[in-house]
């Protein structure tokens, strides 16, 4: 036993040098000491409360049974002086040894303790930098047990010994260390391997200065480094995903005139860039390795697939595995979890599958981390049903969901929209002893939000602070987002103020949500007094911020407010971008102010601020307001010029400037234009073309592009149909309008003030005025909840005149006076899509052919 107790404890301290001459004593770095944590020592274990210079406690263990007892070994046993030492004495040093630790309160980050002893066998100093990991405590614990004069614990961190008394043995020399000994000029200097743990524990706390540090050291002592020692800086690099550092040591080592890099060596350089997404580096890093004629091996090819991964380059991913194998590499589930994730990232649910397949010919077990990105995947794209299949696939496998799980399928129900479910798989999740988690309640209060229920969204924020969760900033920004996307911005400023009451602090994304409510309601006051708000909350308000509030100006067509937020935008440091410029210019093109739309483009222009097809279209939409065709035209050219494709809207544009000014010739060439380039027409460039002809007065060509409009099956709007009815109201055909009105209601459309005005036009030019039918075309539109304009009651007074005008008018409750001051509703920009266009949400009368009066009195 005591051969095998000397064994150990050379090997032990093999690594140990002997700075100075003093007999008998050993120093090693030990953790602080806790004298309050400490029970009383025995007479033979006790602290010397005087301190270092540093403030450090020093301990003082006397250690008897070290002492040599001359009956059991002879001069020259001493001078081996390992032989005689107790298989406890070896314990005793491999605890001081596991509970090194570094003391913060000290400059050198050392504690030390002086073993006692009459050994002649020179004082021994341990290794400054041993690793805590190199000593199982278990196995410290069953040298302990077995050591029989030996006691010891274990407490807050701290190996506590005591030695009991040996009668047989007498106290020996007491020697204690205040500080580490002074190396001597004649010291041996720390060895490779002394350095190439220190740099290793660098590099497992990501600490690459300081593990360059003591390789720079040793260097200037005159140790040569191994490809072990620059492996070790390479992984220090790789764990704090520096790559441009791991690529700095890696050309260093190539270099290296008598070292050659390992596999090692490459992939640690390789996992620095996999760690961030870094594709082109891991890439070269693996094409740099192939060259040194190191084979790669599967962590090789696995960290650039990750690399991949990250990147969010799933079918590079895919290639990558497919080299790994012709490499003669077998793929693991690490590599195929890799590929799967980066599909996942992508939404791309066939690839994700397509992996787990090749995983199974090749009979390896999808595990949890597989299932959860084919889920994860499932819920990019919002397939309930696949994500739902998938889990069912898991518990066949018996492969355990944990809440990741869940929350990947509750998040696909939220994506589809489907309520119901989500709250039924957290109600699964529950069952299944699965606590939910904050994301959990937020998937399933973002499905909430996304039917626009808010008072559900609220209960689960309810149900959650129920279950001992606190709600975060995205429990508080989803539902603020509900209620604003619901037009309740009363309410959404309620949770805004609810969410500052329970500490939780608001933060751009929440101010950005209210401002652009505000934006959609045109509160531009309230959006200024949230920007303040954001200001005071400390929040610093960003583009996205500013551009909210320029889109509320832009929507109230205050165009000097919106150029004024341009400018103190810039002025408080955020740098306005092609949105910021785009909501300005669209707030010119609103308002028809042609010349300040061209000024602001040509300041995005000036700035090297990207200019889009929104830009060029808002602008082009301005000068066709004011029925500028040239410059619509120069503008259309321009942007062809910068590699912009413009679309159906942008020559829409043009169509419409040339109709304003009746320039039909004009109209059909950007037709023609239109066609060349590719674009199909739309209903609205066929109503702008008709329109051009009206304006013109060319009833024929105006008819004819109108059942060519019908012939490539486009259905008519009400803009369309109220076009070509001007076109027979002002000649008096009132028939031809009542037929138009006619289709308008087989289409399913429904008439608006426009069709009413039409209509009462053709009553009101007819000749005889059919001014019965023109009564009762007003009454129905009346009672269809339409409000009469100045241009209604105009045709209304042409048509029956004004004594009988006013009477109808008293009858109905109309204000006839009233009722001519008032202009034309304004059109909304998304107007044109909808089919109940004009109807603004009221029941109208929808007219058949049992409706009509006599005909010879019309329809009405």
């Amino acid at each position: 036993m005591r051969i095998v107790a000397s064994v150990l404890l050379q090997c032990l301290l093999s690594e140990l040098v002997c700075p100075s001459g003093d007999e008998g004593s050993c120093v090693v770095p030990v953790a602080p000491h806790d004298a309050a944590a400490e029970p009383k020592a025995s007479a033979y274990m006790r602290e010397d409360t005087r301190q270092k210079k540093t403030g450090a406690h020093i301990t003082r263990v006397e250690s008897p049974a070290l002492e040599t007892n001359s009956s059991m070994m002879g001069e020259d046993q001493e001078d081996a002086g390992l032989v005689a030492w107790d298989m406890w004495a070896v314990a005793f040093v491999m605890i001081v040894v596991a509970t090194l630790r570094h003391d913060p309160e000290c400059p050198d980050n050392k504690m030390y303790v002086a073993v006692c002893g009459s050994v002649s066998m020179g004082a021994l100093v341990a290794h400054p930098f041993l690793d805590q990991s190199i000593i199982n405590p278990v196995m410290l614990g069953c040298l302990a047990f077995v050591s029989a004069p030996l006691c010891m614990k274990l407490q807050n961190g701290k190996a506590i010994i005591r030695v009991p008394e040996v009668p047989v043995m007498k106290a020996g020399k007491e020697f204690y260390a205040r500080q580490p000994p002074a190396p001597s000029p004649s010291a041996k200097p720390h060895n490779i391997s002394t350095y190439n743990v220190a740099i290793s524990n660098a590099a497992k706390a990501g600490e690459v200065a300081r593990a360059e540090q003591l390789f720079n050291e040793m260097s200037g002592a005159g140790i040569e480094a191994t490809v072990v020692t620059f492996n070790a800086v390479l992984d220090a690099a790789a764990r704090a995903a520096d790559s441009d550092k791991a690529g700095q040591w890696l050309k260093k080592l190539v270099a290296h005139p008598s070292l050659a890099p390992d596999v090692v060596s490459f992939n640690a350089a390789i996992s620095s860039a996999a760690k961030v997404g870094k594709v082109d580096k891991a890439r070269e890093f693996l094409t740099l390795m192939k060259q040194h004629k190191v084979k790669p091996d599967v962590i090789s090819y696995a960290s650039v697939i990750d690399a991949c991964s990250k990147g969010g380059s799933a079918d590079e991913a895919a290639h990558w595995l497919e080299e790994m194998t012709k490499d003669g590499v077998e793929p693991n589930v690490i590599a195929y979890s890799s590929v799967i994730s980066a599909y996942a990232r992508s939404g791309n649910v066939a690839g994700a599958e397509r992996c787990v397949r090749a995983m199974a010919q090749r009979g390896l077990e999808p595990d949890l981390i597989c299932y959860n990105s084919v889920i994860n995947a499932c819920a990019k794209v919002g397939d309930a049903d696949k994500a739902e299949a998938v889990l069912q696939t898991m518990r066949k496998h018996n492969v355990s969901c944990n809440v990741v799980t869940y929350n990947a399928v509750i998040n696909a129900c939220a994506k589809a929209s489907d309520v119901m479910r989500a709250e039924r798989w957290l109600q699964d999740m529950e069952k299944a002893s699965i606590p939910p988690d904050v994301i959990s309640f937020n998937a399933v209060i973002d499905a909430c939000a996304k039917v626009g229920n808010c008072d559900k969204a609220e209960r689960y924020v309810a149900k959650m602070v129920g279950a001992g969760l606190s709600p975060s900033i995205v429990s508080y920004n989803t539902v603020v987002n509900c209620c604003a996307k619901t037009g309740q911005l009363p309410r959404a400023e309620q949770w805004l103020v609810r969410m500052q009451r329970q500490g939780v602090k608001p933060d751009v994304v929440t101010f950005g949500i209210l401002i652009d409510a505000c934006a959609r309601t045109h509160s531009l006051d309230k959006a200024e007094k949230l920007l303040d708000m954001m200001t005071k909350e400390g929040v610093e308000a960003n583009v996205v911020s500013f551009n909210a509030l320029i889109n509320a100006c832009a929507k109230s067509g205050d165009v000097g407010k919106a150029e004024q937020w341009l400018d103190r935008m810039e002025r408080l440091g955020a740098s306005p971008d092609t949105i910021s410029f785009n909501a300005v210019i669209n707030a010119c093109a609103k308002a028809g102010q042609a010349a300040r739309a061209e000024h602001w483009l040509k300041q995005m222009l000036r700035r090297s601020i990207p200019a889009d097809m929104i830009s060029y279209n808002a602008v082009i939409d301005a000068c066709a307001k004011v029925g500028d065709v040239q410059r619509s035209l120069k503008w259309l050219e321009t942007m062809i010029q910068e590699d912009i494709a413009p679309n159906v809207v942008t020559f829409n544009s043009v169509i419409n400037s040339c109709a304003k000014s009746g320039d039909a010739a004009g109209a059909q060439r950007a037709m023609q234009q239109m066609r060349k380039a590719g674009i199909e027409p739309n209903v609205v460039s066929y109503s702008a073309l008709i329109n051009s002809c009206v304006k013109g007065g060319d009833k024929a060509a105006a008819m004819g592009h109108f059942r060519d409009m019908k012939g490539a099956g486009i259905k008519p709007d009400v803009v369309t149909y109220c076009t070509v009815a001007n076109l027979h109201a002002k000649q008096g055909d009132w028939r031809e309008v009542e037929q138009f009105m006619d289709q308008l209601a087989q289409d399913g459309l429904k008439m608006n003030e426009y069709c009413f005005a039409a209509l009462l036009g053709a009553y009101a030019a007819a000749s005889p005025r059919q001014g019965d039918a023109a009564e009762r075309a007003f009454q129905d539109m009346v009672r269809s909840g339409l409000q009469p304009n100045r241009i209604v009651v105009g045709s209304l007074l042409r048509a029956c005149g004004r004594p009988r005008a006013q009477q109808l008018c008293a009858s109905l409750g109309v204000d006839l006076d009233a009722a001519a001051d008032r202009g034309p509703p304004q059109r909304r920009p998304n107007d044109r899509n909808n089919p109940n266009y004009g109807n603004r949400g009221r029941q109208q009368q929808q007219w058949t052919r049992s409706d009509w009066g006599p005909r010879s009195g019309g329809r009405w």
